[in-house]
């Protein structure tokens, strides 16, 4: 258990690594929160202002209000530090940002906050400044304005938090999370005698919520060249054994690159 919890957080220090270094396509897709994809019971809070049902956690989708059904934002029962907003994402995902709006109806919204982000909802780590010092997004100054604000370096999580650290009248709050729900790494480079690169094929699909568990499943198949990773479905992609003969493998890297399909 303790190795594969080592290789687990070297993995994710590598794939975190080398976000930074990529190249292609921003990685700013809305994963859930606004259109509903993400069912109410994975939107949870610290706490919430008198009624559920108008200012509970679930009526803190980006764009809510209450001629949508959807209240008018959600909004902490306290006004403190201690507070926070939270989206289950269902999956590990790369987590590059978020938007947020204040309050629908009122004039509540937060100016300031943190994020943080776990991948077991138990072990929670904060987004952070290129000086690892712990980043402090500005928030709204309005209702209804919407305000992006992105990491300096993607993460890789299941679980978001808003934590507001400052607020105008009463901590209320609206938000979307930003990042790819679809992830391909390569993590063999194989090449024919003839220098030509290998063309590869599908060779084992497995089940499973984690992409570092994904990659490794690739790292232990000989096989295997790349992975694509989404919705739950790792699909090994590689040469088969007899195609094995004619390949050698040339080096073993974790490259990031999008998934465009």
């Amino acid at each position: 258990m303790g190795y594969f919890a080592t290789i687990s957080v070297v993995c994710l220090i590598l794939l975190q690594t080398l976000y930074s270094h990529r190249t292609g396509g921003a990685c700013i897709d809305p994963l859930g929160v606004e259109d509903g994809t993400i069912p109410s019971d994975q939107l949870t809070a610290s706490s919430v202002y008198n009624d559920q049902r108008w200012y509970g956690a679930d009526r803190g989708r980006l764009n809510a209000d209450e001629n949508a059904g959807y209240g008018e934002g959600w909004s902490a029962k306290a006004n403190d530090n201690n507070q926070w907003i939270q989206v289950d994402l269902g999956i590990l995902n790369e987590v590059t940002g978020v938007i947020t709006q204040g309050s629908h109806a009122w004039n509540e919204w937060v100016t300031s906050y943190e994020v943080h982000h776990s991948v077991d909802n138990t072990n929670f780590q904060p987004v952070t400044e290129g000086s690892g010092q712990i980043a402090v997004f500005t928030g709204n100054s309005d209702r209804n304005t919407a305000v992006t604000n992105m990491f300096n370096t993607g993460v890789f999580a299941r679980y978001v938090r808003i934590h507001p650290t400052d607020w105008n009248e009463h901590i209320s709050l609206r938000f979307e999370v930003l990042g790819c729900p679809d992830l391909k790494f390569r993590f063999r480079t194989m090449v024919n005698k003839d220098k030509s690169q290998s063309q590869n094929h599908v060779i084992s699909n497995h089940h499973t919520q984690s992409v570092i568990r994904c990659g490794l499943h690739c790292l232990r198949e000989p096989l295997c060249v790349s992975v694509q990773f989404g919705k739950g479905i790792c699909q090994l992609h590689g040469i088969s054994e007899e195609e094995n003969k004619s390949y050698i493998v040339t080096d073993t890297n974790m490259v990031y690159y999008e998934n465009t399909q």
